[in-house]
């Protein structure tokens, strides 16, 4: 399941949530990212550095472009709508897309986000189920 995959890559892979997001969909949907690719989200982990934009919610729009896209984003009719909607859900179900306001919500002494990290794999699951 998405979710075990990613809360294990958080806690026990030493990786932050816009990776641990990245890499538990590419095992569990058999994407073929190659070892290192994960490198192009790493800086959005822990809101870009800054608190900004939940690294997790980074992780799931890249999911979407990397199985809805084929040749550029402009050129992929529906994309943006999806990654407009995909994110009302999910502001809808966490209350926020600013990283900081998130972990003053999520955190768990000694989990961090994981809890975070892993219902926002709920999320992008139920929306893949429905997308694609």
């Amino acid at each position: 399941m998405l979710r075990d995959i990613a809360g294990s890559l958080f806690m026990d892979g030493n990786r932050n949530c816009a990776e641990s997001v990245l890499l538990a969909a590419n095992e569990h949907y058999k994407l073929g990212l190659k070892p290192g690719d994960e490198r192009l989200i790493a800086g959005f982990g822990a809101g870009m550095g800054c608190g900004k934009l939940c690294g997790a919610l980074a992780g799931c729009i890249a999911v979407l472009g990397y199985t809805r896209i084929t040749t550029c984003a402009h050129e992929t009719d529906g994309f943006k709508q999806s990654c407009a909607e995909f994110t009302e859900e999910f502001t809808h179900r966490f209350g926020d897309i600013n990283c900081e306001t998130l972990k003053c919500r999520y955190t768990e002494p000694g989990q961090r986000c994981q809890e975070l990290v892993q219902s926002v794999c709920d999320l992008l699951e139920d929306f893949l189920k429905r997308e694609l």
